[in-house]
């Protein structure tokens, strides 16, 4: 690697040299400016924490297909997972031991990121997150280290062996605590300072490319498209379709091949050429008193950063509003007698979009459940925490006095469904 790209929401470094971008296109002209310059012709993308997701599921099996794998993180990870957005690898921590290692892109803006590359023609070697990079560092650590980074941006990473736990922009406290409750540690996990002076990110990025399965090479696709993309762009295709298409093939764990075509695919569409000819005349002839047909999904626009950013999913029957969770406090207390719980469910909710999310153990066990809410909570929000918490049995719902500290409290309990 001669070449290092540090992409963020709105801001990209091209080997330390800063450049502001505002939409897509922004983005087209900076790569192609640094490929037609003759200076970047192969590069590692290194995609800051502001535009990354990373995070890890346990597994109850030793054996996964990448197709389980995009199905166990879905419900952890706040947007649309599609077979290009989404990269995993089965991690073996211990004796039984197995967690999925996540990373995942919003699909608007890995669309952007892969079309930047095609129109660029820019030879991209690795791309995935920085904290992936990051961790490598506790590696030889037998538990988790708290790894506080400081460069163009900063954050914590809490790893295990060279495995992303959680990425974090919260104070210590609240990251060992975190810890100690999941981990089940009896002090906070040690630290380790990094910055761009200490960290060797081409001796990371180099280690990465060299693991050669792609089950072991966490990194998201930067090139195996890219012919197709430029056929679609030239095409003027919808991208973002494209990219959150589920594939459900069966390649073995992390493969990214393209799955087998279907012999009877070919007769089954020209059955349906034929049945839409016949009915699109049945259409015609009702179109009086069946109004217009609804639009088609947009394709991607690019004249602001809000272009890069998910839509929300609207449902079939009624439009879902966008719900806000970073600015509701939640706490979690532990009244199961199972080490480890709140901590289980913290993360669930912080996949779910919540931020301030607290963790402790409650004085006494409970068996049931339960969720008490401030006035100010939604009924909704109130109903999408119930409805992650599957598996445990739910007492009924409490109601937190005026002026309470925490705008919801979940009482974790020992029985389950």
């Amino acid at each position: 690697m001669k070449h290092l790209i540090y992409l963020g929401k709105t801001k990209v470094w091209v080997d330390g040299r800063e450049t502001s971008y505002a939409s897509g296109e922004d983005l087209i002209a900076i790569f192609k400016q640094a490929k037609d310059a003759g200076k970047v012709g192969e590069a590692a993308l290194v995609l800051s924490n502001e535009v990354s997701f990373v995070t890890a599921v346990r597994s109850d099996k030793q054996r996964l297909l990448r197709p389980e794998a995009r199905r166990m993180a879905a419900g952890t990870v706040p947007f649309v997972l599609g077979d290009d957005n989404f990269d995993w690898r089965l991690v073996k921590l211990g004796e039984g031991d197995f967690w999925v290692q996540v990373v995942a892109v919003e699909p608007e803006l890995m669309v952007a990121v892969l079309k930047a590359i095609a129109q660029s023609k820019m030879k991209v070697s690795w791309m995935g997150p920085a904290s992936v990079l990051i961790a490598k560092v506790s590696e030889p650590h037998e538990t988790p280290v708290l790894i506080k980074w400081s460069g163009v941006e900063e954050f914590s990473v809490l790893a295990l062996r060279g495995m992303v736990d959680l990425v974090s922009g919260d104070s210590d406290e609240s990251v060992n605590a975190y810890a100690k409750a999941r981990w089940h540690l009896a002090v906070n996990p040690e630290q380790i300072v990094l910055n761009d002076k200490n960290m060797d990110w081409e001796g990371a990025v180099e280690v990465m490319k060299k693991k050669g399965d792609d089950a072991e090479l966490l990194g998201l696709s930067a090139g195996v498209r890219t012919k197709d993309l430029e056929t679609l762009i030239s095409e003027g295709e919808d991208l973002s379709s494209a990219i959150e298409d589920e594939v459900e093939d069966e390649s073995p764990p992390g493969e990214t091949g393209e799955p087998k075509e279907n012999p009877l695919k070919k007769w089954f569409l020209v059955g349906v050429i034929v049945m839409v000819w016949v009915g699109g005349i049945m259409v015609v002839m009702n179109m009086g008193k069946q109004g217009n047909a609804p639009a088609s999904r947009p394709a991607l626009k690019s004249d602001s950063i809000q272009s890069l950013l998910p839509t929300p999913i609207v449902a079939t029957t009624a439009a879902t509003p966008e719900v806000r969770l970073d600015g509701y406090k939640v706490s979690v207390l532990n009244g199961s007698g199972l080490a480890g719980e709140a901590g289980r469910v913290r993360e669930s909710l912080m996949g779910m979009g919540f931020v301030q999310v607290d963790v402790g153990n409650a004085s006494d066990n409970v068996s049931l459940t339960k969720i008490s809410s401030s006035a100010i909570m939604p009924l909704e929000v109130v109903n999408m925490v119930k409805d992650s918490l599957v598996g445990y049995s739910l007492d009924s719902d409490g109601v937190l006095t005026a002026g309470a500290e925490y705008d919801l409290i979940i009482l974790v309990g020992s029985t389950r469904k």
